[in-house]
């Protein structure tokens, strides 16, 4: 074989393992963030449930995520994948769950709500909606 045919073939093959790497590498990226995002909705997931069928229940959603327990839910939500847990009432009727995470980068917030009205500010940081959750970068 000649010396430049080698080099070319080579190089093809150098092209192809990178591609074939770069593809892998994107897969197991975007398999890792929704096995992270899948933990996290799932852990959540059930408290806005239990916030949303109190509120059917009382006609005013919970002040607090303990007033769920022992009725609505068995104990809180927590998740080793999350830092921090807000919970507030918003305007009396409404209410907004927030799970902060640093498992991803960057960082990010899971969100739900019992409406889907979100501020300029929270518009400008939004990542993604799934599952009625709304993801927004910390």
């Amino acid at each position: 074989m000649k010396r430049g045919t080698k080099r070319i073939i080579l190089g093809i093959a150098a092209i192809l393992v990178a591609a074939a790497a770069t593809i892998a590498w994107g897969f197991f990226s975007a398999l890792r963030t929704f096995g992270i995002e899948d933990r996290i909705h799932g852990a959540f997931y059930p408290a806005s449930i239990a916030i949303e069928r109190f509120a059917e229940t009382n006609g005013v959603p919970p002040k607090t995520l303990d007033d769920l327990v022992p009725s609505f839910l068995d104990h809180i939500p927590a998740s080793p994948l999350v830092d921090k847990i807000e919970y507030r009432v918003v305007g009396g009727t409404n209410w907004i769950m927030n799970a902060h995470s640093t498992a991803l980068k960057p960082a990010r917030v899971y969100s739900w709500r019992s409406d889907w009205k979100f501020t300029e500010q929270e518009r400008g940081k939004l990542l993604k909606e799934f599952h009625n959750v709304a993801v927004f970068e910390e």
